[in-house]
């Protein structure tokens, strides 16, 4: 029996939505990121989480898809004031990708998916000096 793929959606910036945690996606052949994203949706976690919303955006064949909002929590610029902050600061919110702890900065239908890669995707911060979308650590 072939090992799923775990998905875990990390969603500590917004309260829009818990987090989901550990979701068990079916592998299959030639699968790929976007995929696993597609057969998660609708699939409760074991806290009866679930992928109920699910925006993406073409970039350009070097970056590709990319997600922009999962179940209402979209990327964008937010004003944001943490405890350790002396005034708020105004960041780029996103949703950052890591495939088995490393980040990932080549589009979803390019990198293949093998059976138990664990995926997260979470929902981070960037400081925001400019007005250009930040790529560093996008998926």
């Amino acid at each position: 029996m072939t090992k799923p793929v775990i998905l875990t959606i990390r969603n500590e910036a917004s309260t829009l939505f818990e987090s989901i945690d550990n979701l068990e996606v079916p592998h299959q052949p030639d699968m790929h990121i976007i995929d696993v994203m597609e057969m998660a949706y609708g699939q409760a976690d074991v806290n009866g989480n679930k992928i109920e919303q699910l925006v993406t955006r073409y970039y350009g064949e070097e970056m590709g898809y990319l997600i922009i909002m999962i179940n209402s929590v979209w990327e964008g610029y937010s004003l944001i004031k943490e405890p350790a902050m002396d005034a708020a600061e105004t960041r780029y919110m996103y949703w950052g990708l890591k495939v088995n702890g490393q980040h990932v900065e080549t589009n979803m239908k390019k990198l293949k998916i093998n059976p138990g890669d664990h995926i997260l995707f979470e929902f981070i911060a960037d400081v925001a000096d400019s007005g250009d979308i930040p790529s560093s650590r996008r998926h």
